[in-house]
């Protein structure tokens, strides 16, 4: 039985981790993807960066986002399933921009898991880093 001190923290706690989120999504560019890669949510700050809307942004896949050609379907197996087992955290790489540019970024991944465990969504927090950053020519692609 919760006794109503615990009820007041399970309160707090949730209000904290909504200011949490809310000071993320105005500070960082945060895109959304489904358990297959497919882009399902993207914050203003991500839609600006790429300066595109999320009507064309919704159309797009991890793989379209990070990459000019299409990806070997065994490397887009191997790197999309590093990321949803979590073995993959962040990475630095090109990103396609609505005007048809590459951007160097700095990726970190979170993945979003339902009760049994099963990943249902990959957060993916992007830091452009072109203006600070240098970037090796022969940037590996995996």
């Amino acid at each position: 039985m919760l006794h109503d001190t615990d009820m007041l923290r399970q309160t707090s706690d949730r209000i904290e981790r909504r200011g949490l989120m809310k000071a993320l999504d105005q500070s960082q560019s945060l895109i959304w993807f489904d358990a297959t890669g497919q882009v399902v949510e993207a914050n203003d700050n991500m839609m600006r960066m790429l300066g595109i809307g999320f009507d064309d942004l919704s159309e797009l896949t991890y793989e379209k986002l990070v990459s000019r050609t299409p990806m070997k379907p065994e490397a887009l197996d191997r790197l999309w399933g590093s990321i949803l087992s979590g073995h993959r955290t962040n990475d630095e790489r090109d990103i396609l921009t609505g005007d048809g540019t590459d951007i160097w970024c700095s990726l970190n991944y979170a993945v979003l898991r339902n009760a049994s465990g099963t990943a249902r969504r990959v957060l993916m927090l992007t830091i452009n880093m072109t203006p600070w950053t240098w970037k090796p020519n022969d940037a590996a692609r995996v």
